[in-house]
Order: structure tokens, then C-alpha cells, then sequence
């Protein structure tokens, strides 16, 4: 999906739900993440459908800015993240192998480079 929607009108919610990896998950995902320096941006590492994944390929990295409203896929895989500037500079990286590679964003993630 990666910044595109995903197509749920029609489905059940629980078949269309988002699903976080949290606390418990820390070993494997990075958890869902807030800074009180940046008001409203979490990110979170996760899938879409009727229950939390573990799949490596079922998980992607999510992004909201309105503080959980609504969510973006921010990329496809699990990534580690960090926040800088009041959530205007994020920078994340592969969370399951060595990279040598950042993907950041300088605008709250309306847009990804890396």
C-alpha cells in the first residue's frame, strides 16, 4: 500500500482492522511509538486484517499524525524509528536485518526518501 489506502468499504471491520505490535512484541517489531515533543505523531509497526501478524512479509510501518485517527502505511517491512525536530524530521531503517540505509521524511511524512 505504502501511502495508499487500503480498500476496506464493504468488509467487515474486524477483517479490515490495523493491528499494532506493542510492548510485548519487542523482541521481534519495534513498538508503537510517541514523543511528547511531537503532539499527535505515532508510529507503529504492524499489518491490516483480522488479526496481529508476525510475518515478516505480512508487516509494514505505520504512520499517523493526528495522533491515531487515521494511519498511513509509511513502508512496507518493519522498521525502527526516531523523531526529530517536533516530529518534523523522521528518520527510520530496516528492523530485521543490517542496513546501511535510512528512509527519513523533513515534512511530518507526507513524503519518504531514502
Amino acid at each position: 500500500s505504502q501511502g495508499q489506502p487500503y480498500f476496506c468499504s464493504g468488509k467487515p471491520l474486524q477483517d479490515c482492522a490495523l493491528h499494532l505490535h506493542g510492548s510485548s512484541s519487542w523482541d521481534l517489531y519495534a513498538p508503537f511509538y510517541s514523543s511528547e515533543n511531537c503532539v499527535g505523531i505515532i508510529m507503529g509497526t504492524g499489518n491490516v486484517g483480522a488479526s496481529l501478524r508476525f510475518e515478516p512479509e505480512e508487516t509494514s510501518t505505520f504512520f499517523s499524525r493526528d495522533g491515531g485517527l487515521t494511519w498511513v502505511e509509511a513502508h512496507k517491512g518493519a522498521f525502527i524509528y526516531e523523531f526529530g525536530d517536533h516530529g518534523g524530521l523522521i528518520v527510520m531503517a530496516d528492523d530485521l536485518k543490517k542496513t546501511g540505509e535510512v528512509i527519513f521524511t523533513w515534512n511530518e511524512g507526507e513524503s519518504w526518501y531514502d
